[in-house]
Formats: C-alpha cells, structure tokens, sequence
C-alpha cells in the first residue's frame, strides 16, 4: 500500500483541566486502523483504555472521544456520521452517541480522525479547531444559552456561517443524565454525552475545515456510489416512502403491526391515534421541506413548523417516529403540535427524547404512586399534553418533578419507590424504544434491547428481516437465528465503524438480499475509498472485535447475562390487544447468540479464548 485515503492521519488530545493541547500523528500501520477501523471502533477501544471500573461518569476522570470512520466525509454515499464515546451517566456502563449532519465530515476536513478530551475545566470554555490551529475560548458568555442561541452565537463570534457547532444547551449544563450534544439539527443522543461535556465545563466545539477526504481510487469510489444509489433507486422504500415521510412512517408501519406501544406498554392500541398523528398528517399538514445529511441521496430529515393555534411558532428539526412515539401514544397523546413543542424543547435545551420517561411517570400517577402533591399540581393522566410539555422544560432545568425523572427512570424509581419499578421499562437503564416485544413482528427482533452494550438499543441490530419480516419468520432454528443476529449486529458495527449511516445501508431496504449486497459494496467502498486491502471476513473479524470490547467494558462494571432481561411485564402480561393479543416475549434465541459469540455460557461474557483470538489485548 502506497498511499492510505480516508483517513487525515492525525488526532487531537485537549486537557482541559491543565489547557494542554496535543496534535498527534496517526500512522497508517497504527493498531487502532488496522484492528478497529475508525468509528465507533476507535472510539470503543480509547474508551476502554482510558476509563477503568467504577469510574464516575461525571468526574474528570471520565474522557469525551469523538470519532470520525474512514468513509466520514468521503465520495461514499450517506457518509455523515461520527461517535461521541463515554462512560454514561445516563447508566454507569459503556456509552457512545452516533451523530449525522455535517459536523463529523468538518472534523474530518479540518485535518483530524478523532479526539479525546479530558480533565475539566475550571470556567466554561468551548473548543476552537481551525484546520490545524485548535485553541481553548472561553464561553463565559454562552453559558446559560440553549443548543439554538449558542450555535447562533459562535457562528457571529467567528463570523463565519459555514463554521459546525457541536454544543450543549441548559440540559447539559444542568449535568441531565440525558443530555445529547446537539449540531443543527442532530443529537448525539441516548446515553447522556451532552452531561459528561457539561461536568468538563465545554459548552461547545466549533469547527472549520479546509482540506478534502484523500481516496486511493477516486474512479473506484466513484463506480462503487453509483452501484449502492442504483440499489436505493431501485427501491422505493428508500427513495419514495422515506423521501416523503422520513422515519414517521414507522409509527404507521408498527401500529398496524400490532408492536406500537400505547400507555407505556399497556397496550398495542388507541382510538383515533393515527387520525392526528399519521405519517400523511404530518407531512401535509406540519412538513416544509425533507434535509439531508452531508452526501446523502435519500434526505429523510424532516423540518417541521406550526404556524397557527396553540403552538404557532414552533420549529423543529423532525421529530422522528421516536418522539410521536414517546409524546404521543405511549402518553395517550393524539395532539401531534405538542408532539411537535416537545421535540423543539428537547433540541433546545439539548435532551435525548426517548429517554424523557414520562410515560413512566404518567403510569405511576394513573396507579396512584405519585399524586398532584408529589407533581407540583401537574395532572399526569393520560392524554395530558400540557402536563408532557411542562416536564420536558422540568426535566431540563431540575426543577420540580423534573428533577426526579433527569437522570434517567431506575434514579427515578429510587425516588418514588420499589413500587414503581414494574413500570420502568427499561433495559441496564435505558429506556426501551417504542416497538412492543410481546408482539409478533418483534418477537425475535426486540432481543436487540437485551444484548446492546448502551442498554435498550434499538440501533444497535437492525435488518430488514426483522423491521419488515417479523424476525423469525420463515429463518429456521434458534440456532439460525442466533447467527443471524450476531451477524447483523457485526454488520451494523461496521456501519458506524466505517462513519456511514444504518438508515441507507440496512434500515432502509426492503429484502434481505439487498442488505447483504449493501454489505459487499461498504466493503468495497472502504478498500477504493482508503487503498486497503481487506477481506470481507477481515472487516467482520474487525467488527467483531468491536462488540466484544464493548461487553467487555460492560463485564469490568460487573455485568453478566442477568442483566440482559426485560421488565418483569414482558414475560408476565399478555398484550391485551392488537394482532398479537395474548403473547408474550421469547428470548430464547439470546442464549444461541452467546453461543455463536463464544461468550462464556454461565455469564455471557467474552471467554480469555475468544480475547486471545480477536488479539483485544493492548
């Protein structure tokens, strides 16, 4: 190999505690190239070396790594993403936020792969990267400000509005154990990254860039794109449904299957639900236009905006299917502007939505855990929106009955009471997507919330033979389907690993068949794009690295496969309605995925075999 593309070659260390600032050379023979690729791997493998057991997630102890992958940037399509990496204060175990937009390719093109910062620093401060001149600023000014008015603000300060700006509002500044760091638009969101900037006093990191993504075969790279875009025209769940509707017509999608929660996992259906709250509805009625991410060919991001009633004014970048999910049925929720205001909220202050736990704590309210008195003269019951909105901005400000749900549901169960726990649906501390596992289209396919390392994950393992199939269906034995799960979730790895986006390269794609060609052309797009010459078995092995490192940052905290249960209703009460009336979970497939991982049986950990083979050592 003559030349290495895809990657700048260099990496950043900031200190903020002590303000030393370090640029260093990363060699293309290097291991964290070789054995974990970039990405996701990258950030993984700093994370693991640099944080030990028990550590405080919001101590200066803890680092913040960023992390570009090799196609980050590149002529690849859909190549926007990035890793935020720390340990979680959201859940005291592995986390890392995947991000789009544009901010990670700006990293890219002002010369760097990935950065690690430390220490904390003793006043509010941002960080400066122009090109190859990176300075500490102070933020006095910014403090108090939300994601919106910060981003507004440095663009003028360096004035410059092509500049990306990676922040965090009041949430973060607040230390909310679901703080997301917010660019334009986009969240690093889920496991709290936006608290672990706040506790090192960074407000913000601003960007800009000059220089262009190197690639070893540039007509290569080329030929390779336009085969993946003629996959994506060829499919008109990309190209049509998602085009039009964005990620909101999965709500349509799961509630007919029968998986949309309703009531925080009561129930499977609600009256009238997809009268206001319809993928067509909000398409017509809130949507001015479809974004894309950097280098995207579908443009799925929604903007939406209410420009009369009760919430004229209001603008947000989505909301995704998640928040209509979150503020919406599992609330009992038909009101899609306060849908809409919630999202906006969540953007502005810089809070992950899916992890709000507010249909947690209209349950407790319905079963008189917790009564006005305890709420502040909030009425949580079903249906309420005011109530949803009014503790959206508690939660961001700790304030009043806010500050019980901002760190996540188990602190919150601590505080109401062990009677609240059956009603905490939640994995390792993470609140659990929207799709029911009692149901038959996810039956199989909800097992990815056990065996993510973030907690309840719904990213982490997606395919279309569960998304679209009902995963199970028609693919054979147990045993298949523990094969297909690691294999799906090593291929998901290599996605973020590599900086593209699962949306284009999995999530969107209507048969199997198309994902394992999807597959193929990400490999040879990594090997045109950076001159290396790996197998697609050496690209696996690597991504499998990945997942076992991960669990392995997992067991040093003491975790084994007793952790990864759902809540006690999942295996107790029937879903009551909808198509899958009368069933319940099966995980039964997760003890065939520890065996095809070659985890060790008694505590589904990695084995000191399986470590030797996969060389996770130094």
């Amino acid at each position: 190999m003559t030349s290495l593309g895809g990657y700048a070659r260099k990496s950043l260390d900031v200190d903020l505690s002590t303000g030393k600032i370090t640029i260093h050379e990363v060699p293309p023979e290097s291991s964290l190239v070789s054995r974990f690729i970039g990405g996701r791997g990258v950030s993984s493998k700093i994370l693991f070396d640099s944080v030990g057991p028990g550590t405080e997630p919001l101590s200066e102890d803890n680092v913040l790594v960023f992390s570009t992958g090799p196609l980050t940037g590149s002529l690849a399509p859909s190549s926007s993403r990035a890793v935020f990496a720390a340990k979680s204060p959201l859940t005291g175990i592995f986390g890392d936020a995947n991000i789009g937009g544009n901010f990670g390719p700006e990293v890219k093109f002002a010369g760097f792969d990935f950065f690690v910062i430390r220490g904390k620093s003793p006043r509010p401060v941002y960080l400066w990267i122009d090109d190859s001149t990176v300075s500490i600023k102070d933020a006095a000014s910014l403090w108090g400000k939300d994601s919106w008015e910060t981003q507004t603000a440095l663009r003028e300060t360096h004035r410059d509005n092509s500049v990306k700006v990676a922040c965090i509002g009041q949430a973060g500044e607040n230390l909310v154990g679901i703080a997301s760091i917010m660019s334009a638009g986009h969240a690093a969101g889920r496991t709290g990254m936006g608290a672990v900037m706040g506790s090192k006093n960074l407000k913000a990191i601003v960007v800009r860039g000059s220089s262009g993504v190197p690639h070893a075969d540039i007509d290569g790279t080329l030929t390779k794109a336009g085969a993946f875009v003629g996959l994506l025209n060829e499919d008109s769940y990309p190209m049509q449904l998602a085009k039009t509707f964005g990620t909101p017509l999965w709500q349509d999608q799961s509630y007919g299957q029968g998986c949309w929660s309703v009531h925080n996992f009561q129930r499977s259906r609600m009256d009238g639900l997809l009268d206001t709250l319809s993928c067509r509805v909000i398409k017509d009625k809130y949507v001015r236009h479809m974004t894309s991410c950097f280098n995207c060919p579908i443009g799925c991001d929604l903007y939406c905006q209410i420009d009369e009633g009760e919430f004229a004014g209001t603008k947000t970048a989505g909301p995704e299917y998640y928040a209509f999910g979150r503020f919406g049925a599992m609330c009992g929720n038909r009101n899609a502007g306060a849908v809409i205001k919630a999202n906006e909220l969540c953007d502005r202050y810089g809070m992950d939505v899916g992890n709000t736990s507010i249909p947690f704590a209209f349950e407790c309210f319905e079963k008189g855990l917790i009564t006005e008195k305890d709420t502040g003269g909030l009425s949580l019951r079903w249906g309420n929106y005011e109530a949803i909105i009014a503790l959206v901005e508690q939660i961001a400000f700790r304030k009043g009955f806010g500050a019980v749900l901002a760190d996540g549901v188990l602190r919150a169960v601590e505080q109401i009471g062990e009677e609240a726990r059956p009603f905490a649906m939640h994995v390792k501390g993470m609140n659990m997507n929207t799709e029911d596992p009692r149901s038959d289209a996810q039956r199989y396919y909800a097992n990815r919330y056990l065996l993510s390392p973030r907690g309840a994950d719904h990213l982490r393992m997606q395919n279309a033979e569960g998304w679209l199939l009902g995963f199970g269906k028609g693919v054979g034995t147990k045993e298949e389907i523990g094969r297909k799960m690691v294999w799906y979730e090593n291929y998901n790895a290599l996605q973020d690993m590599m900086g593209v986006c699962r949306f284009s390269y999995v999530t969107y794609t209507t048969w199997p068949e198309d994902i394992r060609k999807k597959f193929v052309l990400l490999c040879d797009l990594f090997n045109s794009v950076t001159g290396i010459d790996f197998s697609q078995e050496d690209l696996l092995t690597a991504a499998d690295r990945v997942n076992t490192l991960e669990r392995l940052f997992n067991a040093r905290e003491g975790l084994t496969k007793k952790d990864d249960v759902f809540p006690k209703r999942f295996y107790t009460e029937p879903l009551p309605d909808g198509p899958s009336a009368g069933h319940l979970a099966d995980t039964s497939p997760v003890e065939w995925y520890y065996r095809v991982r070659q985890y060790d049986e008694k505590e589904g950990n990695p084995t000191e075999e399986l470590i030797e083979r996969l060389k996770l050592r130094g």
